[in-house]
């Protein structure tokens, strides 16, 4: 939903918690939400590599990209797509949690979150290097939008076009990690909120990450799972 993901590449270790659900990986990358057969189960998928190929082979992903991350050649870049279902009805998704900093905080992990303006915060991740980044929250819901008329909305008309069912969503969020002082060149994130049953809302989002080192292709795929099984069981939790 946010990002835990860079105190995972900080610290190279997998953050745990709970009990999680069966995770499948898709064969594509825009794999089909086929939210019947969800259950508890994560659906997700991931591509990796240089950011002249990944620009070239999922152009409609690289839309998402609102303030120019991957503008930086000699990056590699991570693309990933998860899909699941948490016990919140619809209702729980509104500006007021999204910007939520205690739920932030939360699905942050380790990382020390002060937040700087409503909907802005600086985040430090622990460890040797203090690894410090810039992340901001826009939420587009029925009851308030945050979108400014830049390439933020532009981004999320994007994300719309990826997934005919995030068309009708009643609220979206999309994050923007940036400033990094080290490991990324900027990041983002963008979740749709879909409801299914009266406690039931399926969450489909959308990872772009740009790297500054490659690193362990495999390890940071399951880093990235691992963050998609968290944050799944943190929203659950929350209250």
């Amino acid at each position: 939903m946010i990002s835990r993901f860079v105190t995972m590449l900080a610290l190279s270790s997998i953050f745990s918690t709970g009990t999680y659900a069966v995770v499948l990986k898709e064969k594509k990358l825009n794999f089909t939400i086929k939210s019947e057969s969800l259950k508890k189960d994560i659906h997700y998928s991931f591509a990796q590599g240089d950011v002249k190929v990944l620009k070239k082979r999922f152009s409609d992903i690289a839309k998402l990209d609102s303030f120019g991350f991957l503008k930086n050649l000699g990056s590699s870049v991570i693309a990933a797509k998860v899909a699941y279902v948490v016990k919140k009805p619809i209702g729980f998704f509104d500006h007021e949690n999204l910007v939520d900093q205690r739920l932030v905080a939360k699905l942050l992990g380790d990382q020390k979150v002060d937040r700087t303006s409503p909907n802005s915060y600086h985040v430090i991740v622990p460890g040797q290097d203090k690894v410090s980044y810039k992340l901001k929250i826009y939420v587009d819901s029925d009851d308030v939008s945050t979108l400014p008329r830049s390439k933020v909305t532009e981004s999320v008309s994007a994300f719309k076009r990826l997934d005919v069912i995030s068309q009708s969503a009643p609220s979206i969020s999309f994050k923007e990690m940036s400033e990094f002082s080290s490991y990324s060149w900027g990041a983002v994130s963008v979740s749709s909120y879909i409801p299914l049953k009266e406690d039931r809302t399926l969450i489909i989002t959308y990872y772009l990450t740009s790297l500054k080192t490659r690193g362990n292709v495999k390890e940071n795929e399951a880093n990235l799972v691992e963050e998609f099984k968290a944050t799944q069981t943190i929203i659950e939790k929350f209250n």
